[in-house]
This record gives C-alpha cells, structure tokens and sequence, in this order.
C-alpha cells in the first residue's frame, strides 16, 4: 500500500477477480509509460528556454548593476543633458543597485511562499484555471489532462470496474483540480441515472470531441474503446503542440535577448556619439 496508489491497488484487485489480470497488469504498465513519456518530452522541450530565461536574467543584472555605472562616471564628467533612453536606464540602474538586497529578499520571500501554498487545493485550482487561459499553454495543458483522464478512464472500465466505481476511484487519482473537482457532480448524475455523456456536457472543461466519443461508446457499449482512442489522440496533438510551442519560445527568447542587451548598449552609447559631434 505504500508503493502503489489506490487507483493501482483496485484495478489489480478486479483483474484478478476477472481473471485478466496480465491484461491489466500490461495496461498499467503502458500507462505509466505513457505519462514518463510525456514528463521526459516536456522536460527535454522545456529545459533550453529556462536555461536560455536564466542566463538572460544573469546577463541583464551584471550589465545594469556593473556596466551602466561605468558610463555614469563618464556622463559626470562631461555635465550634458542625457536623451531620455539614458537615463530611464541609469535610473533602473540606480534602483536595481540601491535596493539590490530588497529584491534578492523580496524574491526569496515570493519563493518561500509560493513553497508553503503550492500543495494547497484553492491554490492549485485558481493556478489550474489559469493555465487553461493562457494561449497556446492552455490549449496543450487541457490535451494533456483530458488524455491522461480518457486513459484512467479506460483502463479502469477495461478492469471490468463498473462506472460508478470509476468515476468515484477516478475523482482520486485525477491530480489537475479544475478537472477534479467536476467528477463529483458527473458521478453524483450518473448514480442518479443520467448518461456518462450528459453528465459531462455540462462542464465546459471537457471538449466536445470527449463528449462525442463518450456519447458514441456509450451507444455502442465500447466506451472504454472510444475513451482510449480519445487519449491517444490529445496525446499525439500535446505533443506536437510541445514541439510547435519551443520551436516558438526559442527564437523569441534570444530575439527579446538581443533587443534588451541592444538598448542597455544604444542607450549607453547614444550620449557618446552626442558629445563627440559637439567637439567635431
């Protein structure tokens, strides 16, 4: 019990009631393969914009911090009007320095906090719910979820679990809280005697290609068919949309790079070419 989650435990526990149990065993493992996956896809597509976001940071620190007041001595010397650009950023350069320390604390105060509340379930639902609004990550966040949702979903029905005891082992194994927190009242209409379909339709959360398959495969008694098949597909389009959003993220990351670093050094060499035309 320690090692195995409750959603494991019972499926096992009716494979070996139905006697499928290497069925179920071999699903199970496919679907921890599958999510392992995807982790690994996500890390791997991920890891080069953070790494590019890091070194972006470190750079334009040392430039404002160190860089830009080497040219303000230089400015002093020579008591001319500075343009605009300039000095908006010897002032940043000036705030950066002077409350260096309060920012280091402040982001240190921001990350503790973010740590405390991370696992707390109003935090985790109003952070779910904005990802889902953000372009392009919203849109791949949702195909996720649905994906691992449709593939819990099937495997359980595929267990020969019955669907109001997968609904209800499903409420605690789903960890996205957006989508958690609406299979109880789809449970909840399904006991009552409602169609797994009509009981989804009313959350917009779920897309409408879900619903159709969930329609489909409840006519058709291959529901846990028609949920799989719904996996594979978000998951096939997350993937590719993980693909599409670093080939994105990478050229925009060094282009807003470039143009930061390209500012700091205008602005810096700007009054330079100024004064040097006076003295032509």
């Amino acid at each position: 019990r320690k090692y195995f989650t409750e959603f494991e435990q019972f499926s096992v526990q009716m494979g070996e009631r139905s006697g499928q149990l290497v069925a179920v065993l071999r699903d199970l493992a496919a679907f921890h393969d599958k999510r392992l996956a995807l982790q690994r896809k996500m890390v791997q597509a991920f890891s080069y914009p953070v790494v590019v976001i890091f070194i972006a940071v470190g750079v334009l620190f040392f430039m404002i911090n160190f860089v830009v007041p080497m040219f303000r001595d230089i400015f002093k010397r020579f008591d001319a009007d500075l343009p605009a650009i300039t000095e908006a950023v010897l002032r940043l350069s000036d705030f950066t320095t002077t409350y260096s320390l309060h920012l280091l604390g402040g982001m240190a105060v921001l990350a503790l906090g973010y740590w405390q509340i991370r696992k707390r379930p109003w935090f985790q639902y109003w952070t779910g719910r904005l990802l889902l609004r953000l372009p392009i990550v919203g849109v791949i966040v949702r195909k996720i979820q649905i994906s691992r949702l449709s593939y819990s979903l099937a495997l359980m029905l595929r267990s020969r679990v019955n669907l109001d005891a997968s609904l209800e082992l499903l409420e605690k194994v789903v960890a996205f809280l957006p989508i958690k927190r609406t299979i109880g009242p789809v449970r909840q209409e399904v006991v009552e005697g409602k169609t797994l379909y009509s009981a989804m339709q009313k959350h917009t959360i779920y897309p409408e290609m879900l619903l159709q398959m969930v329609k489909v495969g409840e006519k058709t008694a291959r529901l846990d068919d028609m949920l799989e098949q719904v996996a594979r597909t978000y998951e096939a389009e997350s993937e590719s949309g993980i693909s599409t959003l670093t080939s994105l993220l990478e050229p925009i990351l060094i282009v807003v790079l470039g143009l930061l670093v390209g500012v700091i050094l205008v602005s810096m060499y700007l009054p330079m070419f100024e004064l040097s035309n006076t003295f032509l």
